[in-house]
């Protein structure tokens, strides 16, 4: 088993707690939700565990993954003027990026 730095640990946690919340939300939200945006939700909730999995086991495509993610994360934030919602984005990806060589 590799050993995973504490950083890529709360990346993981920070993905699980995320997927949880997004496949949560559909349940517990009292607020009347389309269909679409609930499908939305619980795909996001799935992408989010396979992306987990993939940081977790250091696999090539869980990295792949947690790009494209949070580059689509980022670029959303930025055309609904959400300025601080790329903060923890940006640092993420550029903490992956730096750590590239130990996803296989």
């Amino acid at each position: 088993m590799a050993r995973r730095e504490a950083s890529l640990i709360l990346i993981f946690i920070f993905l699980i707690f995320g997927a949880v919340y997004s496949i949560a939300l559909p349940f517990i939200l009292k607020l009347p939700l389309t269909a679409w945006y609930s499908i939305f939700l619980l795909a996001s909730g799935a992408i989010l565990l396979i992306a987990a999995y993939g940081i977790w086991n250091l696999k090539l495509w869980g990295f792949v993954l947690v790009i494209v993610w949070y580059t689509l994360n980022i670029i959303l934030s930025l055309i609904k003027g959400d300025y601080l919602g790329i903060i923890i984005p940006i640092i993420i990806l550029l903490y992956l990026i730096s750590k590239r060589k130990i996803f296989h």
